[in-house]
């Protein structure tokens, strides 16, 4: 992967001593995007109907990426589309709000579509970091990837905290940034049946799994938020 401004120094020090730049230079760890994960996303995107002006459009929602071109989305504002879920598999988009359900080809949604939008920009994000492509140092020990009309700010963590894009055009916040792991699933799966089994009122208590740290940040600035598991 290209790294952007890392000294001559750090480079002869990599070569002679095979160490990795990480060592070196002290950089972040690499963007956390390739697998598995959910994210809490707050976003703001712009809306041109056929025949009005340009209208800003404020949404949140869970989001959680099972593979490329596998997304879910549950939105929890504006309170008139709280529950909307939105889902793509593969080819197919499904969305449901109470009892109404919707489904169509995935190539048929909207060019404008802010949701099929910021499926794309992190799958494309996702498919540049395995293809090695570039990243650029960014402030606060984080990075910057860029792709065709598009930003992603990551943090020190490899976390990803905002990003932006110009068409359609949109901003989010990205928070509570976790991967799915098989100790996420275990310990999921193991509060399911514990809830759920005919017992007595009890605490449930789930353990395992690695500790958590919160940086916090807005799009426009580097004090971003995000929420990574230390060591991932």
């Amino acid at each position: 992967m290209k790294i952007g401004k890392i000294s001559v120094t750090a480079c002869f020090a990599l070569l002679l001593g095979g160490c990795s730049f990480n060592e070196i230079a002290g950089l972040p760890p690499e963007p956390e995007i390739t697998s598995p994960y959910t994210a809490v996303c707050a976003v703001t995107s712009y809306i041109t109907p056929p025949d009005g002006e340009e209208t800003e459009f404020c949404f949140s929602g869970n989001i959680k990426r099972l593979g490329t071109g596998f997304w879910e989305m549950e939105l929890t504002s504006p309170d008139t589309l709280k529950g909307l879920k939105v889902s793509l598999s593969g080819d197919v988009v499904n969305s449901s709000l109470g009892e109404l359900t919707f489904s169509m080809p995935a190539e048929k949604m909207p060019d404008l579509s802010p949701f099929m939008e910021i499926f794309s920009v992190l799958d494309s994000a996702a498919s540049a970091a395995e293809q090695g492509g570039t990243l650029v140092s960014g402030e606060n020990g984080g990075w910057v990837m860029s792709t065709e009309g598009s930003t992603i700010i990551f943090d020190g963590n490899g976390c990803p905290v905002s990003m932006a894009s110009s068409y359609p055009r949109l901003t989010a916040e990205i928070t509570e940034f976790k991967l799915i792991t098989e100790s996420t699933v275990t310990a999921s799966e193991e509060t399911s049946v514990q809830t759920t089994a005919p017992m007595p009122a009890a605490t449930v208590t789930v353990t395992g799994g690695a500790s958590e740290t919160t940086v916090h940040a807005t799009v426009a600035e580097t004090s971003q938020t995000s929420t990574a598991r230390s060591g991932a």
